[in-house]
């Protein structure tokens, strides 16, 4: 399902970031490997407009992304160019003057301090694309207060059966049939 609001709102951020010029002659870095990142990457590279890496804090989708035997994606490839990943502090000193970050979180409060302690200037290197938070503001969306909040196991498996219960709930209302397979089943099986 495609967020139009969403990618309305990155649009529209990237363009402003684009006409301040601030993008011209740096190395655009994207923070996250995730949906966000993936979709300005491209709005970008339609644009004329290269990035030079994704980072991200989480080690194994760094290695994930960056593993040579994994056929790329258009995530990977810019042209004939591979694009790595990098964690933060693993970015390549040489260019460290030229990096410029866009993010689009909801972590980047989180992302923007991590940069700054790392030594980036937060008002020439650091750009938020629209603020995943003004999303409930600019569209209304509903937004839990607690969203970004780690969870609990528990939590995390109460959440779970809940929302089986409501497909199995739904499922009976309309007379469906339904199955559990892969990992769903292997935890109901397991956990009972």
């Amino acid at each position: 399902m495609r967020c139009e609001y969403m990618t309305d709102i990155l649009f529209e951020a990237i363009d402003k970031i684009v006409e301040r010029g601030v993008l011209e002659k740096k190395k655009i870095v994207m923070f996250g490997l995730n949906a966000p990142a993936f979709v300005c990457k491209q709005y970008l590279q339609d644009h004329g407009i290269e990035i030079f890496a994704f980072v991200d804090n989480k080690a194994a989708a760094v290695a994930q992304f960056n593993d040579e035997n994994i056929t790329p994606t258009f995530h990977h490839l810019i042209g004939e160019r591979r694009v790595n990943a990098y964690r933060p502090e693993e970015l390549p000193a040489e260019y460290r003057e030229e990096y410029v970050f866009l993010l689009y979180s909801k972590y980047e409060q989180e992302m923007i301090s991590q940069l700054q302690e790392l030594g980036y200037d937060r008002e020439r290197q650091v750009f938020v694309m629209g603020g995943f938070w003004r999303t409930e503001e600019i569209k209304r969306a509903y937004v839990p207060e607690d969203a970004g909040r780690q969870l609990s196991q528990e939590e995390i498996k109460e959440r779970q059966i809940a929302g089986l219960r409501y497909i199995h709930n739904l499922c009976e209302m309309h007379g469906l049939r339904y199955y559990l397979h892969f990992g769903t089943l292997l935890g109901a099986v397991r956990h009972k």
